[in-house]
């Protein structure tokens, strides 16, 4: 069943990258979350993304949205 749906599918595993979570997970989430990224779809990663988290209704437009994907916080 799970060969037959894909569940088991790993992108990372496939590449040999699932240990190199900063530098290829990251900028992969991030790339497919921005609207202006090369996949050409605009909004439709992100805004699937925010309805999965029940947060869709305070974006009103996604399209300007920017992901930033580390950002200095302050000294712990």
């Amino acid at each position: 069943m799970n060969l037959e749906n894909g569940n088991n599918f790993n992108i990372f595993t496939a590449l040999k990258i699932e240990s190199n979570e900063v530098v290829t997970h990251s900028r992969f989430i991030g790339e497919l979350l921005n609207p202006n990224g090369f996949h050409g779809l605009g909004t439709t990663f992100l805004d699937s993304f925010l309805e999965q988290l029940n947060l869709k209704n305070y974006f009103t437009n996604t399209q300007n949205c920017e992901i930033v994907l580390e950002e200095f916080q302050g000294e712990v």
